[in-house]
């Protein structure tokens, strides 16, 4: 298979005027409308249907709907013959509890990950009034390669990223709805992942606003170097072209990863 892979970021804007279907409708015509075979992977953002910051209303939307747009996605996925992180959605498991989970789906429209997001934001007001915590950290195989799945407040606690790295991970990516005034923040911790990992990191961030709070946008990627590169074209889905041969060639030029040492083997003196 060809390391080199072309990349679509979909930077949804979210606006308080638009409905949640109004903006299912949108998102699947855009999907649609891209050229087949033309992207490798497309990436969508955080709970992209609402809004991430609208808790009550994520916790209460239809699991049927949910359900529909996901097989459409996945429909899409097949005809594009493209891979296709759907963003995340709050969904429930067979016990009734609701996640933030993440869901990918490969260019077959096969469902292949599901990722529920570890550190939820927003402390006792937030995503843990209506979210359950996930538990497994997620290394997904795509398109033959090894990549780590996270979701937006994860990117602040590098261990999720040591433990996909020493899972295999060349590239990690983040769907994310982070908010305009913390933006440095997403900025600066990509580009940490990066550096620390030596791995590709994408960050697919939303844009407009949920409630009110502005959503910062500025979806990037960032090479194993940390360097921070340059879109294609930045117009309703954001192009990047990536060589994931990088990756191995960084990783044996300075071997860093080599050197690390696991927490467990620190000791502690009080």
């Amino acid at each position: 298979m060809d390391s080199k892979l072309r990349i679509g970021l979909i930077e949804i804007g979210i606006e308080p005027e638009e409905s949640a279907e109004s903006r299912i409708d949108r998102i699947l015509e855009l999907l649609e409308s891209v050229q087949d075979r033309y992207f490798d992977f497309l990436i969508l953002p955080e709970l992209w249907i609402i809004g991430a910051f609208d808790f009550k209303s994520n916790a209460e939307i239809s699991q049927p709907l949910l359900q529909e747009v996901l097989m459409n996605i996945s429909k899409i996925a097949a005809q594009k013959k493209t891979y296709i992180h759907a963003g995340s959605y709050p969904l429930k498991n067979l016990d009734g509890k609701l996640f933030n989970a993440a869901v990918i789906f490969n260019n077959f429209g096969e469902l292949i990950c599901k990722y529920s997001k570890i550190h939820l934001f927003g402390f006792k007001d937030g995503e843990r009034t209506v979210f359950e915590p996930g538990t497994h950290v997620v290394v997904a195989d795509i398109l033959g390669r090894k990549m780590g799945i996270s979701t937006c407040y994860d990117l602040r606690f590098p261990e999720l990223y040591i433990n996909q790295i020493e899972l295999g991970a060349e590239v990690l990516i983040i769907s994310a709805a982070w908010p305009t005034k913390r933006i440095a923040h997403w900025s600066s911790l990509l580009q940490a992942r990066a550096i620390e990992s030596q791995a590709f990191v994408i960050g697919c961030n939303a844009a407009g606003w949920s409630m009110d709070i502005e959503l910062g946008g500025s979806s990037n990627v960032f090479s194993p170097m940390g360097q921070k590169l340059n879109p294609i074209r930045s117009e309703e889905i954001i192009e990047f072209e990536i060589d994931l041969d990088l990756v191995a060639s960084i990783r044996s030029e300075f071997p860093v990863l080599q050197d690390r040492v696991s927490s467990m083997c620190f000791k502690r003196e009080f």
